[in-house]
């Protein structure tokens, strides 16, 4: 849990989070990079991806498994994260991010919809028409204030719930990622303890492109300058370098998808002269 970067894309000055990049590529850990909430991995397993590495999750028993922690017992909440479905169920449900007797994002098969619950009251997504092996940047908010559930789906407003009348309660149960017969790929899963607002999806989904999201606060003034060594991964300063490399996380996944397929064209090379003709033989 810590706060975000000081710089584009920032949600905001006032949040924390939990980070799970899924980046290390080897290993049974998938580390939080700015706290301790470290997840053990269960099955799943590592793959390239458009950008480093992901985990992939069979449909049976794979999972990546967070102890409990103070940092989880917080009053609003937003999930953000990106996955590719292998397959898209219609009769059972997938358990995307949950913890017990406090909040779970959930796919439910039989309405093809996201639904996050609370304990004792849900909200659901209206989006129902999934692609398998595409990603999806999902983002679901909840502000306690005002009983809202917000669902984000690559970066546009999906659906509102302003009946939410349940709070988010303590609970000393493990998170899960990926549980309850999940089968794709999840990556750079982020937990806040805010509402993320519109621009800040936005800045999330699409990395550095118009400035800074408005609505920090303090940001660039009484900083301190530390000397820094470009070529190492010292991940204790996280600050402006956080979110220099967030961004090109994005960036790189999808210009990777732009570029790719051009590549792969062959050129069309032939030795034969060229010929001329006149108008007349041509035509």
């Amino acid at each position: 849990i810590r706060r975000p970067p000081r710089s584009t894309p920032k949600p905001s000055s006032a949040a924390s989070d939990v980070y799970k990049r899924q980046d290390e590529g080897t290993g049974s850990t998938a580390y939080d990079i700015v706290n301790s909430n470290d997840g053990t991995i269960s099955g799943a397993s590592w793959v390239d991806v458009e950008y480093k590495t992901a985990l992939q999750y069979d449909g049976s028993d794979d999972y990546v498994e967070v102890s409990d922690s103070n940092d989880f017992d917080v009053t609003d909440l937003s999930i953000d994260m990106w996955l590719k479905f292998n397959t898209i169920p219609t009769d059972t449900n997938y358990g995307l991010v949950y913890k017990d007797d406090q909040f779970a994002l959930s796919f439910l098969g039989s309405s093809q919809n996201l639904k996050f619950a609370l304990f004792g009251d849900a909200s659901y997504g209206n989006k129902t028409s999934w692609d398998t092996y595409r990603w999806y940047h999902i983002v679901v908010t909840f502000d306690d204030a005002n009983n809202t559930v917000k669902f984000y789906v690559d970066g546009k407003l999906d659906a509102t719930d302003t009946g939410m009348n349940e709070n988010i309660d303590p609970s000393s149960e493990v998170m899960y990622i990926g549980k309850s017969g999940f089968n794709g790929v999840i990556d750079e899963v982020f937990l806040y303890d805010k509402p993320l607002t519109s621009d800040e999806v936005n800045a999330l989904m699409d990395g550095l492109s118009s400035g800074d999201v408005s609505g920090a606060t303090g940001v660039g003034q009484n900083l301190e300058v530390s000397p820094f060594s470009f070529g190492t991964d010292d991940l204790s300063l996280m600050g402006d370098y956080y979110a220099l490399r967030l961004i090109n996380e994005r960036f790189a996944r999808f210009a990777r998808s732009v570029f790719q397929p051009m590549l792969r064209v062959q050129p069309r090379i032939s030795s034969f002269p060229p010929e001329v003709k006149t108008f007349d033989e041509y035509s």
